[in-house]
């Protein structure tokens, strides 16, 4: 089934809005976006929900699948590779999440 892989958000008002990239193993990436009423979420728990959305996608990229149970080794590998390019991508340019409109990013660790 083709699907759109975009969704649309129409809201009228004043929302903080925090961005995390998902990239896959080749390099391919999109956005995920948690878009809150200000002053509801702290961004610590903002950064927390969208690292764990960000890990889940990326574990269901690499367990799933018609062989989900014959790379058992190369697929952890895989996944510590991206843990470690992702650690590495955050010493080289900063916080992993970022609160749009808001010079003062932070790091969710």
């Amino acid at each position: 089934v083709n699907m759109a892989p975009y969704l649309f958000f129409l809201g009228v008002g004043t929302y903080e809005v925090y961005r995390r990239t998902v990239e896959y193993p080749s390099g391919e990436s999109f956005l995920l976006e948690l878009v809150c009423f200000p002053n509801i979420v702290k961004p610590e728990h903002a950064g927390e929900s969208l690292e764990a959305l960000h890990d889940s996608i990326l574990w269901t990229f690499i367990s799933c699948g018609p062989e989900a149970y014959s790379h058992l080794k190369e697929e952890e590998e895989i996944y510590k590779l991206l843990k470690e390019r992702e650690e590495l991508k955050e010493s080289l340019f900063g916080p992993r999440v970022h609160r749009v409109g808001d010079n003062s990013n932070f790091s969710n660790e």
